[in-house]
Parts: structure tokens; C-alpha cells; sequence
């Protein structure tokens, strides 16, 4: 079995680490177009010298193009494509479905591989996809090993799967949190980490006492190194590290670690880790480590909630204080001079002390006294406070020393074969490169021993100073026979020089210039709309009611408990209505009988929000009218073809495109294929995490967490004072919305110009008086009887907290 160790590089140092600790491949970025835009990153120019410094020591290279592109920036997408073609990258990993497209008609030899970020959770929307060039996919991070398993088995994908660094508490590519916020699309490689801040907990709008539980949003890192025997046998083929944002140490250690894990496992060997391999671990990046979902669903183990950054090893608590010296009791991790320690009283907001420690003395068996420097701040350190070890200085010396180190090599197989008269020859296989060296001088008759596979093995094998080990030798020659030693070191030298060559040097690929202008020249037909049409997205019965009295045009239901579907489809039909109803935006292995229930209520289409469902209603239902919903990412012209081809009649664009991008994907498509939405509550975080069981129940699950959902209305209080409620989904999942509603209000000539006719309104916990009036503004604005100015004094105005233009207006 071949599995494949596959570890984050920031810039060259971590490249260096990767390589030199053990990994397989490694993943990196460029300037442009990759999911950590704050990393150093390399450039587009760098990669001919990425790839040759790889390919000669036997490792992969994978460029990350992991993010959302728009449609004026795939002509340089198109750039980044043919130059990783030419370096010779053996995989770009891809989050854009344009860009999917595009890859494989542009350069179609260059392996695609699909990000997390694509949030694809189905086997069938996996299987669709391989057709269009992906060869692997790298699994979201809340699949569970079942999960795994179930995929692995009804798909021949190749699977990659997160074992080690920090968790995204939303799924991949449905954060719109930093988006919705400052116009930093993590969709963009721009996260904010707002996951990592405070949080308040406003239970049906009081405070909830969670002690000293505040960051509600930040997960633990994951260390999966103990299930790497069951990712494997779950079908797992690549263990990817997260970190490209970490240091090179970092990336040294984890790498390191894990290639031992894997090694152990292939070999089918006793797998436990040792107490100080993991604590190495967590010493070189850690929030504190768990299996994440690795092993199911457990809310009261993700999110801690104490402190949001790496503190690294928990080293006892403080009994005392007299400068320059403090006193621990109950630490059993070991501390020597050099090391770096940090002191926390239950408070992260506030600039914690450390520092390193000069002096080491064991008081007794539980208390030791540690020596600071003068300038460390004794007053701000109090009997009680933790203390943690933050730094290890052998462990940094010792991975750091890998980074100077150049001992990766490339296994070679030798053939040797000859007759006597004839040349010696040497059937050379080196990775991929496989070719025949012949002596200058013939074969001769042995007088002594001649040629034998030990004389061989050490002249064809002295490869110090090369790039190459012999890993493989046969020798098959009929006869005693001879060959002077000096032609054996030639004959070594000429299959060095054309391995050099070879691995100088990518493979020549296939290239289609031409293929950005072929995929936009075909004709996309238009479905001609008169009138401006209004729909409503409504989450309570109230709400539909409310809609169809005010005479909307078409109506979408997403409800917690689809229970309540029925009803409304019918009262829906009573007004002559039209009603859609919603998919949930994640569906995971074994849940895919939603889709068959939501098909039993009977409506008039369906408003899709991932790829599983499409395919789902686009065999079984070919009669519903399909509408792409924000979650399926669509940000430029190529993915919005690619939707609307598999079935779907409108698409909604992603929400991560402000108004002159949105109008760069309006030139290039018949505007009365897409939707826009005029009026919402910017959805934010979309997360696997629920708030209501881990903060408001003992339970570990939806089976046994109560469901205070259904019984309190929960919102998070932010550090600027900002309410953002809170609402869990049909699948226990939750959602964060922002407190402040959006409007586009002010962009609709510009959409209508675009021949955009179709708008929607979505509510979230407005009362039925409050639905009837704000579709009367948008109808009066959209019939041309108010003006964009008026109707945006009048929602601000009449909005309890104003609005704002939000994501449409961020730069």
C-alpha cells in the first residue's frame, strides 16, 4: 500500500523542513490566487526552481489556486495554469469550479486535485467531477472516519484528508464571516480569524455566565496521528499537515512525527504515540490537541473556550512570587535554562507574561523555582495563575538544524547486463525516468573474477555527492567477464549527467492556448423575463403567510423542522405562489434522504445549495425547477456555465463579489440567468459546531443535547457590542448571521442595465407585519414608483439597526 505525507511551505525554510523531515509532497502558494494570502508565499517566477529542487529529491509539489476567482482574473488564472504546466507542478488543488474547467481545457496533463474549500460532501457529486479532471479530493474537515469509509467505498476517487493543525470552525468555502465584516473573503485567502475572538452568549437576551469560557468560535487543533491506521483503512491516500501560515520548525516537527505514524502504520506495526511525541507536538503549535471529528460529532470536547492562540505545554501553577524568581508546583513536563514560559490568570485579552527562564531548581517533589530575567513583569503574575511552556530550546535547535541538512535522495534501480565482445550495459529506473547506458569499451574475457555483483554494487553505486541512491541491483551476465574499472566510472558519470538532465527539466505537457475564449464562445441561451420578478426567502410559517399576502412573486422556505413544509407548500398553492424549497448548504454521507423527503412536499422547484442536491433533483426530479443558491460559490462566468449546465435554470452569485465584480460576471452571461439578493442578513459563519448543545447542554449530540434550539433564541455578543443571532438547520447545523441587514438597493440600476430581473429579499426573525412592509419598499423600488434614494432613507429608517450596503460596496 502507498499512502502519500503531504505537508504545508510558507516560503523556502518550511520547504526545506518539509522535505528534510520526511514529506512526500508539499503544498505551497504563489502571489496570487491561494487560500493564505498572509503567508510569505513564493512567486510564479519561482517555480521552475520549486519544482527542479523537488523533483531532485524524489518529492511532489502541489500549487494551491485554492480560492474564488472573478471573472476579469481568469486570464491571469490562465497565466498561473501554463507557467505551473511548464515548472513541471504535479497538481494544482482548486476550489473554483471555473478554474476546474478551465484547467482541464487549458492544460489538460496538469493533475487537478479539489480543496476543501469546494465543500464537496457527496460520492456522486465526486464521481461527476472526476469526469471533469479532478483526481482527488481532499475530504472536509468535519468527516468523520465513517465518513470516510462510506465515501471511499461508493466512489474510485483518490481521498486526502487533514490529520494535523488548526480547525476552521465553518465549513471550507462557506465562511462568509470576514467577508460579511470588512470585505476579507476567506473564500479570497483573506480570513480575519474572527473565529478566534470573544464571544458573548445572549441566551433569549440575557448574558450567559459560561465562566471563563469566552472564545466560543475557536476549536482546538486537530491531531489526528493516533487514527492514521484507521484513515488508512478507511481509504485515505494522502494525510495532508495544515500550517503554511507556521513556522519552519513547526512544519519540521509535525512532519517528522507523522512520517513516523505513517511508516508505522504502512508496516502494520504498533501505532501508539509516546508521551513525549506528543508532547512535542503540542509544543510546537497547539491550542490543545483533539481528534476534532475525526471520531464523530462531539460538541463538548471541540471548542474549549478558555484562550484562542498556541500556549504550547500546560507546566503547572504558580505558588508564589519573589523576583527575580518564581515558584511552580505539579509541573511534569521538563524545564532547563533557555526554555520560554508564559503565565495566564484565566485572561487572554490581556498581553500575557513570558519569557525564557535562566535558572531551573527543584524545591521538592512538587514545587521547582524558576530564575527570570529582570526585566520579565513579576507584577503581573499572581499565586494561581497557569503557567505554560512555550518554548523548547533543544527541541528548536534540533529542528532547526534540519533546515541547514540536504540528504534527501532518489532510490535507482540498476539492470546490468553484456556479452562478451560487446558493450556493458545499464538499464537505468529513477521515478518516472527509465533509459539505457552503454560502456565505450567492449566486454572482455575475466582472467580473474571479473565482473561480479560486489564490484558492481560499489562502482555503479559510489553516488556521494549525487542526487542518488542505489536502492536495486541485477546483474545478468552469461560469462566470466571483465571490464576496466575506469569505463565502470564512466559509465556511472553518463547516467548521473542524464538523470541530472532529466530531473532539470518538467516533462512536456499539452497546452491549449486558445481554450479561456473557447469555453466563453459557446452560446448561452437566455429564458427572457419581461417583468422584474420579487421573491421572498422565509424562515418561519408567519413569514410565508405574511409573503403571500403581500402578493411576492415567488416564495423560498427553509425551515429548522421540515415538519413544517407541508403547510406552507399549501398555502403557498391557496395564493397561486409558486414555492421552492431550500436545501440544506451541507449534506453529509448518510443524510441524503432529506433530499427525498423535501421531494415529497411537492414544490414547484427546489433551491439548491450544494452539489450533492443538483445531482440528486436533476436525475430523480427532472421536473422541478432548479435555483442555485450563494453556497455554491459561483464568482465568475466559466463556473456559472458549469452550474447552469448541469440543470440549473438561475444561478444566485457568491456573496464575496462587491458590486463591480458582481457587474464583471453580468457583461459576460445573459443577466436573467442569475438571481440577486437586494435584502439579507449576511450569513457568516456556517459551522458543524453547535453553540446551543456545547454551551447549553452536557449532551454530545443532537441525540442527547436536549435541543435547546427548538425551546430559547440565541445570539453572540461580539467585542464592538454587535448582536449576530444565531439558527440551527435541519442538520443540527448552525449559522451566525450578521446583526445588521444588507441592501442592495442602490446598485439595482446597474443590475437591471445587466438585464438581471430576477431579486430576492430574505428575513430572518422579522415579524409578519415586518416581512408585508419590506416587500412593499423593494416592490415600489423594483416597479419604478421610488426611487433608490428614497428607498434607502426609508430602510434606514424603518430598520431597527440601520442597514448598511455591505459586502456589495467592499473593495
Amino acid at each position: 500500500m502507498h499512502a502519500e505525507l503531504l505537508a504545508p511551505a510558507g516560503n523556502w525554510d518550511a520547504m526545506r523542513a518539509a522535505v528534510e523531515n520526511g514529506a512526500d509532497a508539499v503544498y505551497f502558494g504563489v502571489e496570487a490566487f491561494n487560500a493564505r494570502a498572509r503567508a510569505e508565499n513564493f512567486h510564479a517566477a519561482d517555480l521552475p526552481d520549486i519544482m527542479h529542487y523537488l523533483r531532485a529529491r524524489g518529492v511532489k509539489g502541489y500549487l494551491t489556486l485554492n480560492v474564488l476567482i472573478f471573472s476579469d482574473e481568469l486570464p491571469a488564472a490562465a497565466d498561473i495554469l501554463l507557467s505551473a504546466s511548464r515548472s513541471g507542478v504535479d497538481a494544482i488543488l482548486a476550489q473554483d469550479l471555473g478554474i476546474v474547467r478551465l484547467a482541464a481545457a487549458l492544460v489538460p496533463d496538469l493533475p487537478i486535485h479539489a480543496s476543501t474549500q469546494m465543500t464537496v460532501t457527496d460520492p456522486n457529486a465526486m464521481a461527476l467531477l472526476k469526469t471533469w479532471g479532478i483526481a482527488r479530493f481532499v475530504v472536509p474537515r468535519e468527516f468523520a472516519v465513517a465518513d470516510i469509509a462510506r465515501i471511499h467505498g461508493q466512489t474510485e476517487v483518490e481521498l486526502e484528508a487533514f490529520v494535523h493543525g488548526a480547525l476552521c470552525v465553518a465549513w471550507s468555502g462557506q465562511c462568509l464571516t470576514s467577508e460579511s465584516l470588512g470585505g476579507r473573503s476567506a473564500n479570497r485567502g483573506e480570513c480575519a480569524q474572527a473565529c478566534r475572538q470573544p464571544y458573548e452568549l445572549l441566551v433569549d437576551g440575557k448574558p450567559k455566565d459560561l465562566g471563563l469560557r469566552r472564545y466560543l468560535l475557536s476549536p482546538q487543533d486537530l491531531a489526528g496521528i493516533e487514527h492514521v491506521p484507521a484513515l488508512l483503512a478507511a481509504g485515505v491516500v494522502c494525510f495532508k499537515i495544515e500550517g503554511r501560515l507556521k513556522s519552519a520548525e513547526y512544519v519540521a516537527n509535525v512532519t517528522r512525527q507523522y512520517r513516523r505514524a505513517l511508516d508505522r502504520a504502512l508496516l502494520g506495526e504498533e501505532t501508539a504515540i509516546t508521551t513525549g511525541e506528543w508532547n512535542s507536538l503540542a509544543q510546537s503549535f497547539s491550542r490543545g490537541l483533539t481528534p476534532g471529528y475525526l471520531l464523530g460529532v462531539n460538541h463538548q470536547t471541540l471548542v474549549a473556550g478558555e484562550f484562542p492562540k498556541s500556549r504550547g505545554l500546560a507546566a503547572g501553577k504558580v505558588v508564589r512570587i519573589a523576583p527575580p524568581y518564581v515558584v511552580v508546583q505539579n509541573c511534569h513536563v521538563p524545564l532547563r535554562p533557555g526554555d520560554g514560559v508564559g503565565f495566564d490568570n484565566g485572561n487572554p485579552k490581556r498581553n500575557e507574561p513570558g519569557g525564557p527562564i535562566y535558572q531551573v531548581r527543584q524545591l521538592s517533589d512538587s514545587e521547582i523555582e524558576l530564575g527570570l530575567a529582570h526585566e520579565f513583569r513579576f507584577p503581573d503574575v499572581s499565586p494561581g495563575d497557569r503557567m505554560w511552556k512555550t518554548s523548547d530550546v533543544e527541541l528548536n535547535r534540533e529542528l532547526r538544524a534540519t533546515l541547514e541538512m540536504d540528504t534527501r535522495n532518489l532510490p535507482i534501480s540498476l539492470n546490468v547486463t553484456g556479452r562478451l565482445g560487446g558493450p556493458l550495459k545499464v538499464n537505468v529506473t529513477c521515478a518516472h525516468v527509465a533509459f539505457e547506458c552503454q560502456s565505450s569499451e567492449f566486454l572482455q574475457a575475466a582472467t580473474g573474477s571479473g565482473l561480479n555483483d560486489t564490484l558492481l554494487a560499489e562502482k555503479l553505486g559510489q553516488l556521494g555527492g549525487t542526487r542518488y541512491r542505489l536502492d536495486d541491483l541485477s546483474v545478468d551476465l552469461a560469462e566470466p567477464l571483465a571490464l576496466p574499472v575506469s569505463a565502470l566510472k564512466r559509465l556511472r558519470r553518463s547516467f548521473v549527467d542524464t538523470l541530472d538532465e532529466h530531473f532539470r527539466h518538467p516533462r512536456i505537457r499539452k497546452e491549449n492556448p486558445g481554450a479561456l475564449a473557447a469555453l466563453r464562445s459557446v452560446d448561452l441561451p437566455a429564458k427572457p423575463t419581461s417583468q422584474s420578478q420579487l421573491s421572498a426567502f422565509c424562515r418561519s410559517e408567519a413569514q410565508v403567510r405574511a409573503a403571500c399576502a403581500a402578493g411576492i412573486d415567488r416564495l423560498y422556505v427553509d425551515f429548522e423542522d421540515p415538519r413544517g413544509f407541508r403547510q406552507s407548500v399549501e398555502v403557498a398553492r391557496a395564493a397561486g405562489v409558486p414555492v421552492y424549497l431550500a436545501t440544506p448548504r451541507i449534506v453529509k454521507p448518510g443524510e441524503e434522504g432529506f433530499f427525498r423527503k423535501l421531494a415529497g412536499y411537492r414544490p414547484d422547484g427546489v433551491l439548491v445549495r450544494n452539489l450533492g442536491g443538483l445531482l440528486h433533483f436533476r436525475q430523480s426530479h427532472p421536473d422541478f425547477d432548479l435555483i442555485g443558491d450563494f453556497s455554491l460559490n459561483c464568482a465568475n462566468d466559466l463556473t456559472a456555465r458549469a452550474l447552469l449546465d448541469l440543470g440549473l435554470s438561475v444561478v444566485t452569485p457568491a456573496y464575496d463579489l462587491n458590486a463591480e465584480q458582481l457587474s464583471g460576471l453580468l457583461r459576460r452571461l445573459p443577466g436573467d440567468r442569475f438571481e440577486i439578493v437586494l435584502h439579507q442578513y449576511m450569513p457568516m459563519f456556517h459551522m458543524e459546531h453547535c453553540v446551543f448543545a456545547a454551551f447549553m447542554s452536557t449532551g454530545k449530540d443532537y441525540r442527547d443535547c436536549g435541543r435547546p434550539c427548538e425551546h430559547h433564541e440565541v445570539e453572540l455578543r461580539d467585542h464592538t457590542g454587535a448582536h449576530l443571532p444565531v439558527k440551527a438547520d435541519v442538520g443540527c447545523r448552525n449559522t451566525v448571521f450578521n446583526g445588521h441587514a444588507q441592501s442592495g438597493s442602490l446598485y439595482l440600476a446597474d443590475f437591471l442595465a445587466h438585464g438581471v430581473r430576477r431579486f430576492r429579499i430574505e428575513f430572518l426573525t422579522e415579524d409578519d407585519s415586518r416581512v408585508r412592509e419590506l416587500i412593499d419598499i423593494y416592490r415600489s423600488l423594483l416597479e419604478g414608483t421610488a426611487t433608490a434614494k428614497a428607498t434607502w432613507s426609508k430602510l434606514r429608517a424603518t430598520q431597527r439597526l440601520g442597514v448598511t450596503r455591505g459586502t456589495l460596496e467592499h473593495q
